[in-house]
């Protein structure tokens, strides 16, 4: 079971047993976002669903998991709740800003932003590029930011919210 949490959305991180509480008092209609590959990251849909049992609506983007995406969104829209989807290069700081300020459009507020974007090179460390290190900083790191920033004035005018950053 998700705890309840304020404003309205609770997830269980992957390998962690217990609920991470946001706060106590559930609430409907609020937005959240969650940022992240529904392809590479185990229990990215799971999270998604979880927010839209709490009463949220959910923005999802993807950058090549467009079927997964597509899916998530409408079992979350067969729960009631409104679903936004995007295509984003979360390289990109304007497609980071764009799928942030579209999903506030679409679904009226942001109130939760759930980073979950990585990116995963199979690869023994030994042959590691720095360039496939830099990569994986602008899709772990530099996208969380830059989500983050563009969120926190859509959170501000709804009176706060909260950021989650997995990593």
């Amino acid at each position: 079971e998700i705890a309840d949490a304020q404003p309205g959305v609770g997830l269980v991180p992957r390998g962690v047993d217990q609920p991470l509480a946001i706060g106590r008092q559930h609430r409907t209609h609020r937005a959240a976002l969650r940022v992240g590959h529904l392809r590479h990251v185990a229990g990215v849909a799971v999270v998604a669903m979880d927010l839209a049992r709490k009463g949220a609506h959910v923005g999802l983007c993807y950058n090549r998991s467009q079927v997964e995406a597509e899916r998530t969104a409408a079992a979350v829209e067969h729960l009631g709740r409104r679903a936004f989807v995007k295509q984003a290069d979360l390289t990109k700081a304007s497609d980071c800003e764009a799928f942030v300020n579209e999903t506030a459009a679409t679904l009226g507020r942001v109130d939760v932003l759930i980073n979950m974007a990585s990116m995963y090179v199979s690869r023994p460390f030994s042959e590691l590029t720095v360039q496939e290190f830099d990569d994986n900083i602008a899709v772990d790191v530099r996208s969380a930011f830059i989500c983050s920033r563009a969120a926190w004035p859509h959170m501000r005018r709804s009176g706060g919210g909260h950021i989650i950053n997995f990593s």
